[in-house]
C-alpha cells in the first residue's frame, strides 16, 4: 500500500472468503479506523460499499454516496464491518468521501453497537 490509508478513504478490496452473510467479492470500502491505527498495524477497519444490500438499506443501516461528490456510488453498508490486512488483501486507495457522510456512517455505528458518545 503506497499511502496512509486515513478514517473516510474509500479503498478497494477482495472481501473473499465470506461466509454467511458477509459481504464478498471485490468491491469499494469506507475505512473508518483513524490513521495511527492503520499505520502501525497494515490493518484498517471498513465498511462495505455495495449497489444493493436490500436488507440493510430496508433496516436503516445504510449511508447513500448519491450527492457526495465521489466516482465511487452505492450505499455504506454500516452493518457490514471487518477488520482486513492491507497488504495481504491486495486494497488500494481509490478517494475520501466527505466529512459529512463518515460522521453520518460513524453516528450509525455508534446506533448499532450500543454505544453512548461521550
Amino acid at each position: 500500500m503506497s499511502r496512509d490509508l486515513r478514517e473516510g478513504d474509500i479503498i478497494f478490496v477482495d472481501f473473499d472468503p465470506a461466509f454467511g452473510q458477509e459481504q464478498a467479492g471485490k468491491r469499494p470500502a469506507l475505512v473508518l479506523s483513524t490513521f495511527p491505527f492503520n499505520r502501525r498495524s497494515n490493518k484498517v477497519i471498513v465498511a462495505a460499499i455495495s449497489q444493493g444490500a436490500c436488507f440493510s438499506r430496508d433496516q436503516g443501516m445504510t449511508v447513500s454516496l448519491i450527492g457526495a461528490g465521489t466516482q465511487t456510488q452505492g450505499v455504506v453498508i454500516c452493518d457490514q464491518i471487518r477488520t482486513i490486512d492491507v497488504v495481504a488483501r491486495k486494497a488500494f486507495y481509490i478517494e475520501t468521501v466527505p466529512d459529512f457522510i463518515l460522521e453520518t456512517v460513524l453516528g450509525k455505528l455508534v446506533t448499532i453497537i450500543g454505544i453512548e458518545p461521550e
